[in-house]
């Protein structure tokens, strides 16, 4: 198995027919979400790997590659991921965001997060008709319409993540 990921690890590294651009590879579904494995050359120490959504625009898990063993824990990691809804990513096992319930409650704070308007799980993220929707219902919504229409007022979907700060540039 050792040899598999040096091979591969070297092929990704190397970079010989891409010329800079992303490699894709289609992984399915990671924890019943439709994902696209995707990596970026990091040169000279090693690429870029991350997953995201093939209809959007986000990174939703990603990692710097620059050995063979970093590859093989990568590999071995998204095979246990997580989706969470509140901050609209994948977790691994070692980095998951705890429960907070109503720690944050009080009247001096004001909660950033919202039930989503179909499974009423608590999301931050929204269409850009400002009502909170999931991404997990997004993809269901688009999976089962083609179109994707916001469940509340009947606009195009498209979803917004007020805390989203990844630009992504190779698309």
């Amino acid at each position: 198995m050792e040899e598999f990921y040096n091979e591969y690890f070297q092929y990704l590294k190397l970079d010989k027919h891409r010329n800079g651009n992303a490699n894709c590879f289609p992984v399915g579904k990671i924890d019943g979400l439709p994902v696209v494995l995707k990596t970026m050359p990091l040169l000279p120490m090693g690429f870029h790997m991350f997953i995201k959504m093939p209809f959007r625009n986000r990174v939703l898990y990603d990692d710097i590659i620059s050995t063979p063993l970093d590859l093989e824990r990568f590999i071995g990691d998204i095979k246990q991921l997580k989706f969470n809804n509140l901050i609209g990513r994948f977790e691994n096992k070692e980095c998951r965001l705890p429960d907070f319930g109503e720690f944050f409650v009080d009247d001096n704070l004001e909660v950033t997060y919202e039930e989503c308007v179909i499974c009423y799980e608590k999301t931050t993220i929204k269409t850009r008709c400002g009502h909170p929707l999931c991404i997990r219902c997004e993809s269901s919504l688009v999976k089962n319409n083609g179109l994707g229409f916001c469940p509340v007022c009947r606009k195009k979907l498209t979803v917004l993540c007020e805390c989203e700060c990844e630009s992504d540039d190779e698309d």
